[in-house]
């Protein structure tokens, strides 16, 4: 008896969104991809976002750590803030952003 296996292509999954909101003192691993991702209002976190098709956004959050993967990356009014990122163009700073710091893409 032989057995055969037949390669069919594999369906795609449709990436979601992420939007994490006013987190406070949280670590939080969101490791699976996703189209665009939004950080805003969080403070005292470490997030590591999984690779980003498109657009991450962190907006208005204070001594958070953001740590991924994405096409582009968007800040916008941020403090005392590491972002440890990997990004395919040059990052967009918006807004009122202060000590903020850029660090080769490492999850270590």
């Amino acid at each position: 008896s032989s057995s055969s296996s037949s390669s069919q292509p594999q369906q795609e999954m449709p990436l979601r969104d992420l939007h994490v909101n006013h987190c406070h003192d949280a670590h939080l691993y969101l490791l699976e991809p996703y189209r665009f991702a939004t950080v805003f209002g969080c403070t005292d976190c470490t997030i590591v976002v999984g690779a980003v098709k498109a657009m991450l956004r962190v907006v208005g959050c204070e001594r958070v750590q953001v740590i991924a993967a994405c096409r582009r990356l968007y800040i916008s009014s941020c403090v005392d803030s590491v972002f440890p990122v990997f990004t395919a163009s040059h990052p967009i700073l918006a807004g009122d952003n202060r000590s903020c710091q850029f660090a080769p893409y490492n999850t270590a």
